[in-house]
């Protein structure tokens, strides 16, 4: 713009409106940024609403700057962020996303997500989650708290450095209870809200632009978050098979700060790290015994309940009922022995017979 005084004053706020002399190393601070980084404020330079105006993702720049930083919103400028909270929809979900990528890895996330629902911002790129706020929960760890407050305690107990993908998937975690919600038996259910949480979690990756990798992660996370809630009751080809998959670490990080926040202790996550590390009954994803090849090398005619076979057959090996390819045939034969519609059919029978 010509020069150093008007350059400062299209920046977003002050701390980021000094320039520094390369050659003598002079601060040069046209807008008090220097006041206002000694005094810990966040301020927009000039007036407020036309800074946000300029570009609207300055709004979310703005919160996790203050919690990054620990900064207090100046006045003026924490009333422009709430008056314009709303437009933020204006900028591509792709920045949106960005900025809550950056957000929500940093160790100030639950701060930076406590100013944007105060501010609205959750309202406008987060709607779903602003029926969190004053749905009680009663849990043992918050006896007085509500669901939003229960998120935020899982957010902070995340592992210090949790992946994109794991801190997401933590605050959505329990999007699908406000919909779910019934009193049943003198108290509050929520049925099945894994489920509906999972479905919100779908939509709000769809909205946010998140790549097919991120999105199926987070929906799948969202949708297990509750599944090892009783994993020593489990039988064992049902505990092997997720604790084989590739989110399993993201997982057990989501259920240990879920369960720490809601009771003080993580004994099933316990559990399942002591079962990866001692493997008490073998590998936890060995090599299937037989494939499809084999089945029809056995004799069985190709039909759609082959699936279901192979599928009955990983359960029969992964609980240690059969061990070898030989036991694993001899399984097959005593399903089509009970089975009908997975013997060979009569024509071929009989043409085998007659080769």
């Amino acid at each position: 713009f010509g020069s150093p005084e008007l350059d400062a004053a299209r920046r977003d706020f002050t701390i980021n409106g000094m320039f520094m002399d390369p050659l003598t190393g002079e601060v040069i601070d046209f807008v008090g940024g220097r006041a206002d980084l000694k005094n810990r404020i966040l301020r927009a330079i000039g007036d407020p609403a036309a800074r946000l105006r300029e570009d609207k993702l300055r709004s979310l720049r703005a919160i996790r700057l203050a919690a990054r930083f620990q900064l207090q919103i100046e006045p003026e400028t924490r009333a422009a962020l709430c008056a314009m909270a709303g437009e933020v929809t204006g900028v591509s979900a792709e920045r949106i996303a960005q900025e809550l990528r950056r957000m929500l890895v940093h160790s100030s996330r639950v701060q930076a997500m406590n100013l944007a629902l105060e501010t609205g911002l959750v309202a406008a790129i987060l709607p779903p989650l602003v029926a969190m706020k004053g749905l009680f929960q009663g849990k043992p760890v918050q006896p007085e708290g509500d669901l939003w407050d229960h998120t935020m305690l899982v957010l902070d107990l995340l592992p210090s450095d949790p992946s994109f993908t794991l801190a997401f998937a933590a605050l959505l975690h329990d999007a699908g209870k406000p919909a779910t919600k019934v009193f049943h038996r003198g108290r509050h259910a929520f049925h099945d809200h894994e489920q509906a949480g999972a479905r919100i979690a779908e939509r709000l990756c769809h909205s946010l632009k998140l790549s097919n990798a991120e999105r199926e992660r987070i929906t799948w996370l969202v949708a297990h978050h509750q599944y090892l809630g009783e994993a020593r009751k489990l039988r064992e080809s049902k505990l092997k098979r997720i604790l084989a998959g590739p989110g399993i670490e993201d997982l057990l990080a989501l259920h240990e700060a879920d369960s720490l926040a809601s009771f003080g202790h993580s004994e099933d996550v316990d559990y399942c790290r002591r079962y990866l590390n001692s493997e008490p009954t073998g590998p936890i994803n060995p090599p299937p015994l037989v494939n499809g090849h084999d089945l029809v090398r056995h004799g069985l005619e190709p039909s759609a309940r082959f699936a279901t076979l192979l599928e009955q057959l990983r359960d029969a090996q992964l609980d240690g009922a059969i061990h070898n390819k030989r036991e694993a045939l001899e399984w097959v034969d005593r399903q089509l022995a009970a089975d009908a519609t997975l013997r060979p059919n009569a024509s071929e029978a009989d043409s085998s017979k007659r080769d």
